[in-house]
Order: structure tokens, then sequence, then C-alpha cells
């Protein structure tokens, strides 16, 4: 798996690269350095599910994207993956884990304060990602620290995720959710 890094990410509302046009440019990486074979022209479609997982029409690969202020990233490989960023600072984190997070997140939260929450918030959007949901759709019951500690892998109807935390800016925490423990390199995104 490869994760591409754009650091100067401005959101999909300026003539910056948006979204669309940082998967494009990290799926043409992609494919250089794997040797996967794109549809000659724009044929690689950029589609979403029904709750807005990114995926690319007729390809054999599997995306997930993430931003947080201005760095954006793309995990890109042949298995399913989830990934998220934050930014390490948080203001508002004790009221956001009271709302989404269940009591083991939450005394986590308490022991080890904006850190702890980071790390939890990455792990479950990670795994929301990784299987196409919502918040909303695992705030009744997604544990990832069902110690009181953000957790290394957690179970889910039979499947084992694996969380990896990958180090690509030091304001930021970055992790990767996957159903095998994968390498995963990282590049940064080549804009012309």
């Amino acid at each position: 798996m490869i994760l591409y890094v754009y650091e100067n990410y401005k959101g999909n509302r300026t003539d910056e690269p948006n979204t669309e046009r940082l998967i494009a440019l990290a799926l043409n990486q992609y494919a250089d350095e794997t040797g996967l074979i794109l549809p000659p022209g724009e044929n690689s479609k950029i589609c979403r599910t029904q709750k807005g997982k990114p995926y690319i029409e007729g390809i054999p690969v599997h995306i997930s994207v993430s931003h947080s202020d201005h760095l954006w990233v793309c995990l890109a490989g042949d298995t399913e993956s989830g990934v998220d960023i934050q930014n390490k600072s948080h203001s508002n984190f004790e009221a956001i884990s009271k709302r989404f997070f269940q009591p083991d997140e939450q005394q986590a939260v308490l022991d080890g304060g904006v850190q702890a929450f980071i790390a939890i918030w990455c792990r479950k959007e990670a795994f929301i990602k990784y299987f196409g949901m919502t918040i909303g759709d695992t705030i009744d019951w997604l544990n990832v620290a069902p110690e009181g500690v953000p957790a290394s892998q957690v179970r889910y109807n039979g499947n084992t995720i694996s969380f990896t935390e990958i180090e690509v800016h030091p304001e930021f925490l970055c992790v990767v959710a996957t159903g095998t423990k994968e390498e995963i390199w990282i590049r940064k995104i080549q804009v012309d």
C-alpha cells in the first residue's frame, strides 16, 4: 500500500488541486510505481458509494482519502483500507468524546487528554472508511479503546481490523485501518 501526501491542500473551493484532481494524481503515481495499467485517457472514473466512500470504476485498486487543515492523504492498494488524519491540537475534544465515544474510550480521553482523543478519533474514522460507513452507523457500538487504551486491532463481523499509526507530519496523526498488517510506503503527491 502507498500513502500519498499533499501538504498544501486548500479544500475543494479553490483553484488549487481539489480532491478529485489529487486522487487522479495519486492514482497515476500508483500506476507508475506498481505497474498497474490504467485505461487510456480519462476513463478511470472516480465514483462514490451512497455513503461517500471513493472508488475507481473498473480498476482493481482500493483508495481511502482524508484531510485535516492543509494536509491531504490518499491510501491506495490492492486490498480494502481506511485512512484518517487529524491535527494533534483540538480544542473541543472532551465534548466530542462525550457525544461519540463509548465509556472505555471516554475514560481513555480523561486519562490521556487530547492525544488519546486524536488516537481514538483517527481509529474510528479509519475503521468507518474501511467499511464505507458513517459515524452515525457506529455511534452505539464501535469501541476502539476496549481497555481504555487505543487498540492496535478490533474485531468486527468475523474480521480483524488492524490499526497502524503513520508519521507523515509532526503536527498530525495519521491512522490506517487494514484487514491484514500491510507495509505502507509514503510518497508526496507530485503536482504539475
